[in-house]
């Protein structure tokens, strides 16, 4: 068996852009719900329970309520794809029993299915919210601006997002 090495950014998010759209055509609620994660960067319960979210049209930000932490969360709306934005409209509390754990356990089927060649271990759905933060950091934001964009308490916490290293093992 090959030695494990870390996934780079690059093959990172092409594998969770891979995942959600092989979930969209399998389970369309499940990969809404991937593909809103890969776009915003939230936690999976933060979405599960996005019943407090707000437009504003004039600075054209979505803002909403990151339960987890009590703090509002702010997106540019221009960053969401129009599957998130139908996703906003759509009623995720009812989501009709999907937890946290079925998520993950729905993930690694995918990663283990055909179509997806390489097979991850250890890859959740918090995953999407690792690489979020790293695109952000790749396009110029400070680690202390990733920081406040996903509404994280430490800065400590931010560099881990950004500097934990994702192992791969390809069968």
């Amino acid at each position: 068996m090959p030695t494990p090495r870390p996934l780079t950014n690059t093959e990172l998010n092409n594998i969770l852009r891979q995942l959600y759209k092989t979930a969209l055509k399998h389970n369309p609620i499940m990969g809404r719900v991937f593909r809103f994660q890969y776009d915003t960067g939230c936690r999976f319960n933060e979405l599960l329970y996005l019943d407090e979210w707000e437009y504003d049209s004039q600075t054209n930000v979505l803002k909403f309520f990151a339960k987890k932490n009590k703090r509002w969360r702010y997106l540019p709306y221009k960053r969401l794809s129009a599957l998130s934005k139908e996703t906003l409209e759509f009623n995720l509390i009812d989501l009709h029993g999907i937890t946290y754990g079925r998520a993950n356990r729905y993930m690694q089927q995918l990663l283990s299915s055909k179509p997806l060649t390489l097979q991850q271990k250890h890859l959740f759905t918090h995953a999407f919210r690792h690489n979020y933060a790293r695109k952000l950091f790749d396009k110029g934001r400070t680690v202390e601006q990733v920081k406040d964009d996903l509404g994280i308490s430490s800065i400590d916490v931010a560099r881990g997002y950004l500097f934990s290293t994702i192992m791969q093992v390809q069968f």
